[in-house]
């Protein structure tokens, strides 16, 4: 969902839609953060606009690689041996007081993405219905160590077609944004991008609600465990 690759921090830009004379920044994996030269964008937004909306991915490196308030060495590491990340939005929040303006509100949608289904495009929701059912038609037809993928062949109109391919080809692997659809600064992304993201957050999931969403209970329900 993000650590090297920017493409949910990227997606914030999506708001241009709805917000479009926002002062919006974006930071990216993909671009080596320098502190000086953020502290000195944001300062620069601020005084034009008087507000400004940044979106911080968590897994942003120096120049040396590091990862940004990484090096207190506070962070765990997984299975894989990859850094549990969190904390840098704290860190810049605590930067941008101490140095530009006080009121600073971080907002950290780690737990959103995860579990908030009625914010789910109709898109999403089918394209994830139907890779579940292929993949359970190729696991029938005897495939094993493979994965499903949703191939794109058309933005406009948004056409994809499902394909079967081994699951060592992309473990452990990483799809970066393109450096092609990131502004020459770096702190926003081209027409390119709205091209790929707009057709993924059509239409709306209609979840059953009484006061919160109700879900299913698989456990319950079908005794799998």
């Amino acid at each position: 969902m993000g650590r090297n690759a920017g493409w949910l921090a990227a997606s914030s830009a999506l708001v241009k839609d709805r917000l479009p004379n926002l002062r919006h920044l974006i930071y990216l994996p993909e671009v080596p953060f320098k502190e000086e030269k953020f502290l000195e964008e944001v300062n620069k937004a601020y005084k034009e606009y008087g507000n400004v909306f940044i979106t911080i991915s968590e897994g942003i490196k120096d120049e040396s690689g590091n990862y940004v308030e990484a090096g207190s060495g506070s962070y765990k590491q997984d299975s894989f041996g990859h850094t549990q990340l969190g904390g840098v939005g704290d860190y810049l929040e605590y930067l941008i007081k101490q140095k530009i303006y006080k009121r600073v509100r971080m907002t950290r949608l780690g737990f959103t993405q995860r579990s908030a289904l009625h914010f789910a495009s109709q898109v999403d929701f089918e394209e994830a219905e139907k890779v579940g059912r292929k993949a359970v038609q190729f696991a029938l037809n005897g495939e094993s160590g493979k994965m499903v993928a949703i191939i794109r062949d058309s933005d406009n109109p948004y056409t994809t077609h499902i394909e079967v391919i081994n699951a060592g080809e992309v473990c452990n692997e990483e799809k970066l944004l393109p450096s092609s659809w990131i502004t020459e600064d770096g702190t926003y992304v081209k027409e390119e991008f709205f091209n790929y993201a707009r057709p993924l957050i059509h239409g709306e999931v209609k979840i059953p609600v009484e006061g919160l969403p109700q879900y299913i209970s698989l456990k319950h329900q079908y005794n799998l465990w």
